[in-house]
């Protein structure tokens, strides 16, 4: 892989001590690879009294198909700047290696872009940034870190996942020109699942249990309704995050902990996807969200869904494919209509697909607007 390839930098991907950070970045870069040369290079800074030893040995290039993969473990240095310039000579390592890339295109942009920023300045390589961060939503109240909007506003072009990150992130970097909406993946296989007309007697959520996905609710909503529907259940599925314990102690509680409400870890993608589609409902209540990819993914497989009136949903939720909510008092509603046949879901003309062939063509359409390619 000698030139003509484009250098992708992530500052999210799934690593050893991580393996599903950025799992939608890899899958972007995945769909870029069909049809072009791809190098990723993803350093990870390793807090040594957290991970004693962990990054020895973890260095690894491995080429799939046209895309090579170089990651690299190091110890974390304890200054910023030094982190900075051990990143930035990987990346002339590399080049002096494999030869110039026609671009780069940095996955999530800070803090990785800054590398980006600095090689189009000295090395005159032209930089695009793909956005995935939560943190430039106006909801968040995003305070910027020095070089940051230069950084964005010097870059030949941004993709963002959805319409209101684009929005967002346009008016935070004063940008000319509404970054380009390339969604997320919906992972291939998702597609070739049956689409179940009778469903099964549960409820689903997906997430990683943190604050802001509002689980605790989810679980407390279901336990108000439960008494008018004591045959369902409820499944929820995800990391170890913040509030998991906290909804099984709930549900441990009321005495429904694997009776009624099933907290469970993470389960394979095919079975979470083949769970969702016999669902009576997907439920997810987050305060905000970037894109909302396991809507995508309940939608695609005719899953009705059940989700807080936020802008992301917004922009997927129509009347036919489930119900937007308000307030803590209309989930619990929601779900009873479901249940009773009060509101009914058609997906008999739900079309959308970003499998992987669509959003390769979205990223090529997009490099050869900005004349890359």
């Amino acid at each position: 892989m000698k030139g003509d390839y484009i250098f992708m930098l992530a500052s999210w991907f799934p690593n050893k001590l991580e393996p599903t950070s950025g799992n939608f970045v890899q899958s972007h870069v995945r769909a870029i690879g069909i049809n072009n040369k791809v190098i990723v290079f993803y350093l990870k800074f390793v807090d040594r009294k957290l991970h004693p030893d962990s990054y020895r040995g973890e260095d690894k290039e491995e080429l799939v198909g046209n895309i090579l993969y170089i990651k690299k473990y190091i110890v974390k240095p304890n200054s910023s700047l030094t982190k900075f310039f051990i990143y930035y000579n990987y990346c002339l390592h590399i080049f002096k290696q494999y030869g110039m890339p026609k671009f780069i295109q940095v996955h999530v942009g800070w803090p990785t872009a800054l590398v980006a920023w600095l090689l189009k300045k000295l090395k005159k390589i032209p930089y695009i940034i793909t956005e995935h961060n939560s943190r430039y939503l106006q909801v968040n109240t995003p305070r910027l870190h020095l070089f940051e909007k230069q950084i964005f506003k010097n870059a030949e072009g941004i993709t963002c996942v959805s319409k209101h990150l684009s929005d967002d992130v346009q008016q935070l970097f004063d940008l000319k020109t509404l970054p380009t909406l390339i969604p997320n993946l919906i992972d291939d296989e998702l597609y070739d699942i049956p689409k179940h007309i009778e469903k099964e007697r549960y409820f689903i959520h997906v997430s990683n249990f943190a604050p802001v996905k509002q689980s605790i609710k989810i679980v407390e909503a279901f336990i108000k309704v439960l008494t008018q529907m004591p045959d369902y259940k409820l499944y929820m599925y995800g990391e170890d995050g913040e509030d998991k314990e906290a909804c099984k102690n709930m549900a441990q509680q009321h005495g429904l902990l694997f009776r009624s409400i099933f907290i469970e870890s993470i389960i394979p993608r095919q079975e979470v996807l083949e769970k969702m589609s016999k669902a009576t409902a997907l439920v997810s209540y987050s305060l905000y969200e970037t894109q909302g990819i396991t809507v995508y993914e309940a939608l695609a497989v005719h899953c009705p869904v059940i989700c807080n009136n936020i802008v992301s949903f917004q922009e997927l939720v129509k009347p036919q494919f489930g119900v937007l909510v308000n307030n803590d008092s209309e989930l619990c509603d929601a779900m009873i209509n479901i249940v009773q046949g009060k509101h009914h879901c058609n997906f008999a003309n739900y079309n959308e697909k970003y499998d992987s062939n669509t959003i390769n063509k979205l990223f090529n359409n997009f490099y050869k607007e900005l004349k890359l390619a």
